[in-house]
C-alpha cells in the first residue's frame, strides 16, 4: 500500500466500498456480450461479420466484452474523464479475462494492435488515450505488436463524440483520419483496432477504412472494444 492509498483510499466506483474501484461485487454486475456480427448485431460465432453485411462492413471481426449499462458506463467515466490512471490496475486482471474469447486472433501471423487515437485536444483535456493501454494490454496477452504511431485523428472540433445524438454520430468526416506511417502499416498483415466503447461503429469504420485504404498488404482487420449497448432489433 502507498502512503496515497493511505490518504486517498480506493473504493468502488459503483457501490463506494473500500478496497479496490470495482470490488468483486459489482464486478459481477458487468454484463457480458454475446458474440454478434457487428453490422447487423445478429449471433455470430467469434464475433464474425456475416457475409451478407460484407457490403456494409470494414471489419472482418469486431469482438465487445461487455455491455454498456448504467454499471460499466460509471466505471469508464471514473476512467476516462476523471483521471483516475491507477484503474489500469483492475484493467490487468479484466481484459485478459475476456480476451479468452478473442483468441480466435490468436493464430494471425503478422499482426499489430493499435489504439483509437483521440485528437489533440482531446489529449490535452484528459492528459492520456484511455485506448492505450487496453491496446497494450491486449498486444501482450497475444505477443501482437503494438504501435501508436499509425493513425492519426485529425479532428478539431470542441465538441464530444459522446454528446452527440445517434444520427449524428453516423457522420464522420473523411479527413478526420488519416495514415501517418504507411511503410510500419504495410510491414503487416492483419490490424486490430482497440476502443473502450463502440456505438453507432461509424468512428470503428472511418479508422478501419482509412488503414485498410491505405495498405498493400492488409489480409484481415479486426476490432476489440470494451463495451457495446444492447442491440436493438427491428
Amino acid at each position: 500500500m502507498g502512503i496515497l492509498d493511505i490518504f486517498y483510499p480506493r473504493s468502488c466506483c459503483i457501490c463506494g466500498k473500500t478496497g479496490s474501484y470495482l470490488c468483486d461485487k459489482c464486478q459481477k454486475l458487468l454484463k457480458r456480450n454475446l458474440p454478434e456480427c457487428y453490422v447487423c448485431r445478429r449471433i455470430s460465432s467469434n464475433y464474425k461479420t456475416h457475409d451478407v453485411c460484407r457490403a456494409d462492413a470494414v471489419f472482418d471481426s469486431v469482438f465487445t466484452g461487455w455491455e454498456y449499462n448504467k454499471v460499466s458506463s460509471i466505471f469508464l467515466k471514473k476512467y476516462k474523464y476523471s483521471g483516475v490512471y491507477d484503474i489500469n490496475i483492475l484493467l490487468d486482471v479484466l481484459i485478459p479475462l475476456i480476451s479468452r474469447d478473442f483468441s480466435y486472433t490468436k493464430e494471425l501471423s503478422r499482426t499489430l494492435v493499435i489504439p483509437m487515437p483521440i485528437s489533440q485536444r482531446r489529449l490535452r483535456e484528459r492528459g492520456f488515450n484511455q485506448t492505450e493501454y487496453i491496446a497494450e494490454i491486449l498486444a501482450e496477452e497475444f505477443n501482437f505488436d503494438y504501435a501508436d504511431d499509425i493513425v492519426k485523428n485529425n479532428d478539431l472540433s470542441n465538441e464530444h463524440q459522446s454528446l452527440k445524438d445517434r444520427e449524428s454520430r453516423y457522420f464522420i468526416s473523411k479527413d478526420k483520419f488519416s495514415v501517418g506511417n504507411k511503410e510500419k502499416l504495410n510491414s503487416y498483415k492483419n490490424v486490430i483496432i482497440v476502443d473502450d466503447v463502440v456505438t453507432t461503429g461509424s468512428t470503428l469504420n472511418s479508422v478501419g477504412a482509412c488503414i485498410k485504404n491505405s495498405s498493400e498488404e492488409l489480409t484481415s482487420i479486426h476490432g476489440f472494444c470494451l463495451f457495446r449497448g444492447k442491440p436493438n432489433y427491428v
